[in-house]
């Protein structure tokens, strides 16, 4: 037998220094002979490494011109983990390929056909261009590493009685990298049933053309008519933008030519990097110039005065309701204008058949008010776009198509095919209804059928059309200038009359109109600050977003699964484009023929339309003016969620220009049937803590974040490689070199923290109490004790280089020992009884009853006990300290406790839990407050609720703030609300967290000032960016 093959395969001279290779001895003989007799393969699976190569220059490598000056060598020798393999199905050659999360390729495993499987790792020691040779992704900067040895594979399927010297000509002939896959004028490069695998570390950027709406949460009560007018609707905000996002990590890069037409597939799977699924430098933030002040700002302003048609049409439907006695009132709707409404809608004459006509809106209305609010509010700016003409017929065939359960799928799949589905009705409709993601949309085809059915009903009736432009005439706020200017009413439709004196609560004056145009014009003047904020707010919600759908993503779908014709001019330009790291800029925002996309994660679960959640404050009238109200609006992006504002219901904090911590909660009650008062789901709780620093340095950025991490993102880290101690490693080691500063500063860097919890959290606090409050203020108490003395030691002693037997140490172990209890019963020097529940607290300033208890028995076993742990924890550390915390040491911690140094310390411990449990009982005694009144008295009961909101952002931001904290430890103030919470019985009150880091460029020109009242900086202004996500 030969020691190898003298017939070559050739290679592409153009890409490879290697032009040829021949099988070496190594390969099992009867896969040479095979070759030499230019017969089939024998029959049965070769493992990789069975069949080996030797090249003519001694090592394959890529000819640095063609990769951008890289220097790329691989390896095709014979061992376990290279060579060449044939197997009788993809999933064997995949298997082989020992990948550490497979995903689930598309490679059609077809009967009767065999797959020849090149392993052929490859390693990257340079690259001038900064780009990662193998195409598309650029050079890593975070978490994932530069340089080292990867995977490029190549499956080829073949026919089985294909000679196996041919088999290898048409893999060796494919043989590439996926930047080199394209178009030579007459055939793609690779052959039909090719793929080539790529494993490689780095980054990827891309841009989404993104609308934005408002989904606007707004009340106000009608005193005349003694009810609370609910004026809520998602509205168009006329706003579009393009984002630009990117994120860096591993990746399996995959092109595939599946058949014999010139189409080649590129699918792009995320990989677990050092046992972390989360992405790195994440970035969100506006392409090209800030997105402009919309020209008409009419939709705003109408929803403002509460004659926008969403909010109309709710109106109109309980005008509709039989069971609503105040409908028409609430509505607006005069005896005249309640006919012509129903003449111009239907057609029907209402003063002969008034029932009929009725009958006919409150159908279409019922049609309307079921479908989703998202779908609604989308269906509503649609119409209004096409101003009275045609609904185009493309349109209405898809809907027809989707509400038939045999055609549904293809019409489903077929439209989100076009890159920039997200313009057209079709995709945001189908965005409208996809509460899961668009990806789910295919399991849910008869839910969706039935609604698109609905759609096409509304459509094709026409009535809401009708109602639209009728309400667009009569309720046109033109009106109001034109009736001042004639100082006359005959100039304003009377229905708008009776809507903006249920706005103002009271009888519509020629004084009140003036007013009201001059707040039309305060509203103008305000718009772009308001318009500013909800850029803001969008830019942190698609970066919650977009690192939720990064992280989530799993080896079932692909991050991108595109399509391209190369033999299309256009669409072999854009694969070059996607390929050279540049393309993904069009790729999602132009639709480009020949290119299809496939279902895959970032481009079908990122919202192209997206809504800011715009809350507004609930106004009253009755004595300010309405332009004075307007004037007097803040708006403030805290969330990503923009509140307008007079007084606020959160709680602020900010010091010295570098730090901004702050919890506010969004509540509302709602009275129902019975008179019994709700909490209302649709509220929220948000805190925000927002930091910037110059000079930032590795011990302050860890001192600043590990609280927040421990307590609210530890679930993203699981040990081992993808511990929270690598992580800090690891970013040290990026930020020092993103911002190209020297060893052990990272330069100016900003930070956000935030937390959102249902508003559901405060079902314990607002539940109706028939007896005393005080049980449950004394529950309430014991639980913050207990939940305290366990978070903040937790908080101050995360270093054990912490642990030193001093006067602050012993304060914080000794207090954190005491034995839980409200008041006390002491007759000095001996305690009685604990827990006497007269009062919410103990009478901590009483000196002798402070050092009783600080030495009670129950304080010494507790404090043994915890010092029994710390030793045995130093110890293991091999931390020399562990003899100084011993057992029997208690007593001696103390007196140290107690000396006049410990003293103040000890004191200022318990002055804080003090402040908390009375901030908190308060705040439980303004609830109860409010739900007695809610029913009677809504004016005194908001008054209560803001009062009862007050309180607790005050308690939960504010009150913790100590010694032993700082203000960075406020951010564990949200984890005491939610122990409290639970205490008073609510439930599922796990917060969804993130973390945003901004490294900024050396010489960059934002101001780290802004940032704290919430400007964010240009991606251009930034070197690294960091997200990190944790959901509930």
């Amino acid at each position: 037998m030969p020691t190898e093959v003298s017939h070559s395969f050739t290679l592409d001279a153009g890409i490879f220094t290697t032009t040829s290779l021949t099988l070496a001895a190594s390969t099992d003989a009867n896969a040479l002979e095979a070759v030499a007799t230019n017969s089939k393969f024998p029959d049965g699976d070769i493992t990789l490494g069975h069949i080996s190569l030797a090249a003519d220059t001694g090592q394959v490598s890529l000819n640095p011109a063609s990769v951008g000056g890289a220097s790329v060598s691989f390896d095709l020798t014979a061992s376990a983990q290279s060579g060449i393999g044939v197997y009788g199905s993809v999933s064997s050659a995949i298997q082989a390929l020992s990948l550490a999360n497979p995903p689930s390729f598309t490679i059609p495993d077809k009967a009767g056909q065999r797959y020849l499987l090149i392993d052929a790792g490859y390693a990257v020691s340079a690259s001038g261009t900064g780009t990662v040779p193998v195409g598309m992704l650029g050079s890593a900067s975070f978490g994932v590493n530069a340089k080292h040895d990867a995977l490029l594979a190549l499956v080829h399927s073949f026919d089985p009685n294909e000679s196996a010297d041919n088999v290898l000509q048409d893999a060796f002939s494919s043989l590439r990298l996926p930047r080199h896959v394209a178009f030579n004028g007459h055939d793609v490069n690779i052959q039909p049933g090719t793929w080539l695998i790529v494993e490689t570390d780095g980054s990827f950027v891309f841009t989404l053309a993104t609308n934005l709406g408002w989904n606007m949460s707004y009340a106000k009560e009608l005193s005349i008519l003694g009810v609370t007018h609910d004026l809520s609707a998602r509205i168009d905000a006329s706003i579009s933008a393009n984002l630009g996002f990117s994120v860096s990590g591993k990746y399996l890069l995959a092109v595939g030519r599946e058949d014999t037409s010139d189409v080649v597939r590129l699918q792009l799977w995320k990989q677990a990097s050092k046992g972390l699924n989360f992405g790195f430098n994440v970035n969100v933030g506006i392409q090209g110039a800030d997105p402009q002040l919309p020209t008409d700002l009419g939709d705003f302003i109408k929803s403002i005065f509460g004659v926008h048609g969403l909010q109309v049409l709710n109106d109109l439907k309980m005008w509709t309701d039989p069971t609503q006695d105040l409908g028409k009132q609430i509505a607006g709707l005069a005896d005249q204008t309640a006919l012509d409404l129903l003449k111009s809608s239907t057609g029907i004459d209402p003063a002969t058949e008034f029932d009929k006509a009725k009958q006919v809106v409150t159908n279409a209305l019922n049609t309307w008010t079921n479908l989703p609010a998202k779908l609604s509010s989308m269906l509503w700016t649609y119409l209004d776009k096409l101003a009275g003409n045609q609904v185009p017929d493309d349109f209405k065939t898809f809907l027809t198509d989707l509400a038939n359960p045999t055609t549904g799928a293809d019409a489903l799949a077929k439209i989100l095919q076009n890159a920039t589905f997200g313009d057209t009705p079709e995709g945001q409709f189908l965005e409208a209804v996809a509460d899961k993601g668009l990806l789910a949309l295919s399991n849910e085809i008869a839910p969706v059928s039935k609604v698109a059915g609905q759609v096409l009903d509304i459509l094709n009736g026409g009535l809401i059309a009708k109602l639209q432009a009728f309400i667009n005439q009569k309720l046109d706020l033109a009106q109001i200038t034109a009736a001042v200017n004639a100082a006359s009413f005959d100039k304003i439709d009377q229905w708008l009359q009776n809507r903006l004196a249920n706005f103002l609560d009271k009888t519509l004056a020629l004084a009140a109109l003036k007013d009201i145009q001059t707040a039309i014009n305060s509203l103008e003047t305000k718009a772009e600050s308001i318009y500013t904020k909800t850029v803001q707010a969008l830019t942190k919600r698609y970066s919650i977003d977009f690192a939720t759908v990064y992280q989530n993503a799993t080896t079932d779908t692909a991050l991108l699964d595109v399509n391209f014709d190369l033999s299309n001019a256009d669409a072999s330009q854009l694969y070059k484009d996607v390929m050279s790291g540049n393309g993904l800029e069009l790729l999602l925002t132009k639709s480009t023929t020949g290119v299809t996309l496939n279902q895959a994660t970032l481009t079908h679960e990122i919202k192209r339309n997206s809504s800011v959640d715009l809350h507004m404050p609930f106004f009253d009238f009755t004595s300010t003016s309405v332009n004075d109200t307007i004037v007097t609006l803040t708006a403030e992006d805290q969330g990503g969620r923009v509140l307008l504002y007079q007084v606020s219901s959160s709680d602020t904090e900010t010091v010295a220009n570098r730090m901004m911590s702050q919890l506010s909660i969004l509540a509302s009650l709602t009275v129902d049937a019975s008179g019994q008062p709700r909490l209302d789901t649709e509220g929220s709780i948000a805190y925000e803590m927002l930091q910037a620093k110059a000079g930032m340095r590795p011990a302050d950025m860890e001192a600043r974040t590990t609280a927040f991490i421990h307590n609210y993102l530890s679930g993203l880290f699981s040990g081992g490689d993808s511990s929270i101690r690598g992580f800090y490693t690891d970013l040290d080691i990026a930020l020092t070199a993103a911002t190209h500063t020297q060893s052990n500063l990272l330069g100016d860097v900003a930070l956000s923290m935030q937390l959102s919890l249902p508003a559901n959290l405060l079902s314990g606090w607002l539940e109706p109490r028939t007896t005393s409050l005080v049980p449950d203020q004394m529950t309430l108490s014991r639980s913050l004790q207990a939940a305290w003395r366990s978070i903040l030691p937790t908080l101050y002693l995360q270093d054990l280089g912490q642990y030193q037997r001093n006067e602050t140490i012993a304060a914080l172990l000794v207090w954190s020992s005491l034995p839980v209890s409200t008041d006390i019963s002491f007759t000095s020097p001996t305690i009685n009884k604990f827990n006497m529940d007269r009062q919410t607290f103990w009478d901590w300033p009483n000196v002798d009853l402070r050092r009783a208890i600080a030495a009670d028995p129950h304080t010494i076993a507790t404090l043994g006990a915890k010092l029994s742990a710390i030793q045995a924890e130093l110890a293991a550390a091999g931390n020399s300290n562990a003899s100084s915390f011993a057992p029997s040491m208690a007593s001696q911690f103390v007196q140290l406790a107690l000396n006049s140094t410990g003293d103040t310390f000890f004191q200022s411990l318990l002055y804080t839990e003090a402040e908390i449990i009375d901030g908190a009982t308060k705040a439980l005694k303004s609830a109860a407050g409010s739900l007695k009144t809610a029913a009677t008295a809504p004016t005194e009961a908001i008054k209560l609720l803001a009062s009862f909101t007050s309180s607790l952002t005050d308690t939960f931001n504010n009150r913790v703030n100590s010694v032993y904290s700082g203000v960075s430890g406020r951010v564990v103030g949200p984890m005491l609300f939610v122990e409290a919470s639970a205490a008073l019985g609510s439930t599922g009150t796990r917060p969804s967290a993130l973390m945003n880091l901004y490294a900024l460029n050396q010489g960059h020109t934002f101001d780290l000032g802004t940032f704290i009242t919430g400007s964010l900086p240009a991606q251009s202004q930034v070197a690294l960016t960091q997200t990190l996500v944790g959901l509930q």
